[in-house]
């Protein structure tokens, strides 16, 4: 608690040239009141507890500013839900947190946690969930028009904000409502203002009429906005001080909110000609620019020394649970020497005794060792997954593209080979998959990861149960082909096409995979890294892979690795 509570501290310091006083003492005194509710949850142990005062903590700390702070709390939030399978609740922390980083201009973030919310609200049918995410998208969309002029980006964003108003007309829920006019004025205003100025005052009239006070203020800085667009410096006046007045009067207002503010105050002092105190507003949003760059860095260093700690306990642990089953079977194993000796002396009446207790034994280590194998890969595909998250907040972070990209195919890989292991916990072989079902899952989540859901492969596959070992590599080399059909073919067709044939002939496994790109020459074949992966990835099979049609056919082939089946008994 004291720690906590130096945390907050330090965060009053940084944030006190920002926010009105009262309006800092109201978010400090609510974060406070967070920090003991989430100290009793711990001492009582109730996870799920822990979970909600997490995320609850997580929105303080990012109303206030503190970026770093806010992400950690969501993120372990998230750590303690996820196992459990897709939730309302889950939802709400990556909408949370998407929502934060739209109003901080981190867009990219933002789209990555509007999919994952989208995801699983569909997984749980929740309709109002459904209808928020797809607002959102609406508004990512609308930002990567604003960076490009790409017409098929504000075509996107006017789908799906027609979509979250269809949803909302439905639920007829003003508040979310409001939230979709203020949503589709502000996408309509680029293409018209003044038609999006209607909308926008529209939703402000549905704001007022619920006194919700945080989207009266978003409303307003968004009119103050649009009417500094047009040179209306009258009007923007009228609306910045109704959102300065309803930010100090209901004692409301987030950090991006308030950056927004200053951004406007000197945008209206630069167009009156007041360049002394435009320039003072520059510094003081200078200033807050800079604080959320110097939290990023710090958030990442401390996620990095959070994950490789938990890593380390959880080593120990799985160590120590080990020994104490390899003791366990040591005993074991000496109480039945121990029988055996005493029963010598009556071998023709105990011989079917002492049979008939190792078939129970045995049956019963068979049972038990099938739940540590099926343990073990519920374990590695939990790593898998952490190792996952990880990559995907450090990826999330980084500005320089080369490094980006890299590390989000380094990520794809990385869930390759935690979907071999999710499909062994699923499934009922404990050492074998199903390549019919593992195959679709795998390339589908690749070009979910490339947004391009709008491809539907071709897939003529039969069912064949190969060992774990080989399935690893097919699953690399899938996502290495998919990969670059996803980057290179797909792009430059207006109608991609993508074919996946696997077929077993004569304990041989042959794998096909076509599309319809402009395909490589052959003297680049062997110049990336993914095709040098594919080349080793093939050796470990002791198969043979080659590139037909200039690129556009990727052909396999390898022998099946003969293992016993195991099923649980």
């Amino acid at each position: 608690m004291i720690i906590l509570l130096y945390f907050n501290q330090c965060l009053y310091a940084q944030e006190h040239l920002y926010l009105p006083k009262d309006v800092r003492q109201l978010n400090y005194n609510r974060l406070n009141e967070t920090l003991k509710d989430y100290e009793e949850a711990m001492a009582k142990g109730d996870s799920m507890e822990v979970a909600e005062m997490c995320y609850r903590l997580g929105k303080r700390y990012l109303g206030l500013g503190d970026y770093s702070k806010g992400q950690k709390f969501l993120t372990r939030s998230l750590k303690i839900r996820e196992p459990l399978g897709p939730s309302i609740d889950i939802g709400k922390v990556y909408s949370f947190a998407a929502d934060y980083l739209s109003q901080v201009g981190k867009y990219a973030e933002a789209r990555h946690y509007i999919r994952k919310a989208l995801q699983n609200y569909q997984e749980v049918n929740y309709q109002r969930g459904i209808q928020g995410a797809t607002g959102m998208l609406a508004g990512y969309y609308e930002f990567e028009y604003e960076k490009t002029k790409n017409k098929k980006f504000l075509d996107s964003a006017l789908f799906y904000i027609k979509f979250s108003e269809q949803k909302a007309l439905v639920i007829k829920n003003k508040k979310d409502l409001g939230d979709v006019y203020y949503a589709y004025g502000s996408i309509l205003s680029k293409i018209n203002i003044k038609s999006g100025i209607r909308r926008i005052k529209k939703a402000c009239e549905m704001f007022d009429q619920q006194k919700y006070s945080n989207r009266i203020i978003d409303g307003n800085l968004k009119l103050t906005q649009l009417y500094l667009l047009i040179d209306s410096v009258t009007q923007a006046k009228k609306y910045l001080d109704k959102a300065c007045f309803v930010r100090d009067t209901s004692h409301v207002g987030t950090y991006g909110q308030q950056a927004v503010m200053v951004s406007c105050r000197a945008l209206f002092f630069e167009k009156t000609g007041k360049w002394k105190k435009a320039l003072e507003e520059y510094k003081i949003l200078h200033q807050m620019e800079a604080n959320i760059l110097k939290q990023d860095r710090e958030g990442a260093v401390s996620r990095v020394e959070i994950e490789y700690e938990t890593q380390k306990k959880e080593a120990l642990v799985i160590s120590q649970q080990k020994q104490l089953l390899l003791r366990n079977e040591n005993l074991l194993t000496q109480k039945k020497l121990t029988a055996l000796a005493t029963a010598g002396g009556l071998i023709f009446a105990i011989t079917g005794l002492v049979c008939f207790r190792f078939y129970k034994k045995y049956k019963q280590l068979s049972i038990r060792n099938a739940a540590l194998v099926s343990e073990q890969n519920h374990r590695v595909k939990n790593n898998l997954q952490g190792i996952t998250n990880l990559l995907s907040l450090q990826t999330s972070r980084l500005k320089d593209m080369e490094a980006k990209n890299a590390m989000e195919e380094a990520l794809l890989r990385v869930e390759a080979m935690a979907l071999v292991h999710q499909r062994l916990y699923d499934g009922n072989r404990l050492i074998e998959i199903d390549l019919s079902q593992f195959i679709p899952e795998l390339v589908n989540g690749i070009l979910r990861s490339f947004s391009n859901q709008e491809v539907e492969p071709e897939y003529s596959l039969t069912s064949i149960w190969i060992h774990v070992d080989q399935a690893v590599s097919l699953g690399l080399i899938i996502n290495e082909v998919i990969t670059n059909s996803c980057k290179y073919a797909f792009p430059t067709q207006s109608a991609p096409a993508l074919s996946i044939s696997c077929i077993e002939e004569s304990a041989f496994i042959e794998l096909t995979i076509v599309d319809n790109g402009p395909g490589f020459e052959s003297n680049l074949r062997r110049k990336t890294f993914g095709l040098q992966l594919i080349q080793s990835l093939t050796e470990n099979l002791q198969g043979k892979s080659i590139y037909r049609d200039s690129g556009n056919t990727f052909y396999l082939t390898f022998q099946k690795q003969s293992s016993k089946k195991s099923t649980l008994i």
